[in-house]
């Protein structure tokens, strides 16, 4: 799996656990959980296959630090 979207507004699995300091597992659990986040659930794939990679529009994940952080993806290291 790319570790770095292809395109600058879309965000990897990868990407989007480093944003959020957190594991890709924990990523996909939450993404199981009705009750969690609905940004976990917000995603996209190009492709049909089950087994497609998932990705974020970066402004969504933005959106979803500055709601629950306060800081946007330039404070992200």
């Amino acid at each position: 799996m790319a570790e770095k979207a292809l395109n600058p507004n879309h965000m990897t699995i990868q990407q989007f656990a480093k944003a959020i300091n957190c594991t890709r597992e924990t990523i996909k659990k939450y993404r199981r959980d009705e009750n969690a986040h609905p940004i976990f659930r917000k995603t996209f794939q190009f492709g049909t296959a089950a087994h497609s990679q998932l990705f974020w529009h970066r402004k969504d994940v933005e959106a979803y630090l500055v709601e629950t952080t306060g800081h946007g993806l330039e404070d992200v290291a």
